[in-house]
């Protein structure tokens, strides 16, 4: 089974590489499970294509794209695709998976899902080691967060039948414009209901939500966050707090 990742890229060079070190292992691991995935790029800037050479490899594919709107640009990379794979996932740029996700990927893939995602995730800040929790509840706006999502070839050109995944001009809400799309076209959403978040979403000075926006959600044990990562990520979210500290100093 072959699997595209999207991932739009702009700047943060530290965080995208603790990125792909955490999507390099996770690629190792699906890989025994008979699941080969392939990393898709967006980037607007050189040097973000360069960071992904220098630290990953040649991606399968890459796209230039302008970052505004950023919702073009994420519909850029899905076009180049389309008809490539049999299921599509998101990671951003900014971040990384524990490896207790892989069991809940497999089950949803060898069931044939045709869109699946987290309602947890973690938020963590380098800068001053902090990191929360949030999770989705029933009253949510979004059934499950973007990080995370992956939809199945037929249900992506279920949506894409009636036009785009998203079909406005934006640079936020891009997870709840994409989702109603997807309801639109009558897909069935599932959700992982996991039991404690497996993706962390690393904040720094560049984000479209920073840290500040969720500060007062449940309060984590960043270390130990940290700790469950593979060592490649590890390392490089070790680094960024590194150079972070020496920035303020």
């Amino acid at each position: 089974m072959r699997v595209g990742v999207w991932m739009p890229l702009y700047g943060r060079p530290l965080v995208l590489r603790a990125a792909l070190e955490s999507f390099k292992a996770m690629r190792i691991r699906w890989r025994n499970m008979g699941i080969e995935l392939e990393l898709c790029v967006g980037w607007s800037l050189p040097d973000d294509l360069t960071q992904v050479v220098n630290h990953y490899g040649y991606p399968y594919a890459s796209v230039f794209a302008e970052n505004d709107p950023l919702s073009y640009k994420q519909e850029a990379i899905l076009d180049i695709m389309r008809d490539r794979f049999d299921y599509y996932l998101q990671i951003g740029s900014d971040d990384v998976f524990i490896e207790e996700a892989d069991i809940y990927y497999e089950e949803a893939l060898t069931r044939g899902v045709q869109y699946v995602g987290c309602r947890s995730v973690y938020f963590i800040e380098p800068s001053t080691q902090r990191a929360v929790s949030t999770a989705m509840t029933h009253a949510s706006v979004n059934s499950v967060f973007g990080a995370g999502r992956l939809w199945s070839a037929e249900a992506m050109d279920k949506v894409l039948e009636n036009g785009f995944i998203w079909p406005k001009a934006m640079n936020n809400q891009l997870d709840l414009l994409s989702e109603k799309q997807f309801k639109a076209a009558g897909v069935c959403m599932e959700t992982f209901e996991e039991e404690r978040p497996f993706i962390v979403d690393i904040k720094s000075e560049t984000n479209i939500w920073k840290f500040k926006k969720y500060q007062n959600e449940r309060a984590e044990d960043y270390k130990e966050i940290v700790g469950r990562m593979d060592k490649g990520a590890r390392a490089a979210v070790n680094l960024l707090h590194e150079v972070s500290a020496g920035a303020n100093s």
